[in-house]
């Protein structure tokens, strides 16, 4: 890349204030454990066959936040196709290792989410449908 060695200078002080909506992110770290113990406590029993993909997408989701908002921060530059790490965690760890841990929860939360989707739609059709899957889907047949 011929912009491979150009020194980038980025302004770092943003504050709270220059956002539109002046919400700290740290906050909503915090509010996610109430979500969990009420996904834990009062469930109803309609629920429970998708209860341990429900408690799986919240870890996810507090996972991510912590990783994002508290740990390392990342911000996107765009105009050179970079990211930069800002928080207290970023020091100790590689960028690329931040981001592989952040996209690592993402995914986790996308796979959790479709899991959780997918045991809804086998519950809620009928037995005789042909999108119903089966137990056994391939028999081993002796010979």
């Amino acid at each position: 890349f011929p912009h491979y060695n150009k020194t980038i200078h980025l302004n770092m002080n943003v504050s709270w204030k220059d956002s539109t909506l002046f919400f700290p992110l740290e906050i909503s770290c915090f509010i996610h454990f109430p979500a969990l113990s009420c996904l834990l406590r009062v469930t109803p029993p309609n629920q429970a066959e998708i209860k341990t993909n429900l408690v799986i997408v919240q870890i996810c989701v507090i996972l991510i936040d912590v990783l994002d908002s508290l740990l390392f921060e990342p911000l996107f530059v765009a105009e050179e196709l970079l990211v930069y790490c800002r928080g207290p965690a970023s020091h100790a760890v590689a960028v690329p290792v931040a981001l592989g841990s952040i996209l690592f929860a993402i995914g986790a939360l996308i796979i959790s989410t479709f899991t959780c989707i997918a045991i809804r739609h086998q519950t809620m059709i009928p037995k005789t449908n042909r999108f119903k899957m089966r137990k056994v889907i391939f028999k081993i047949r002796k010979k």
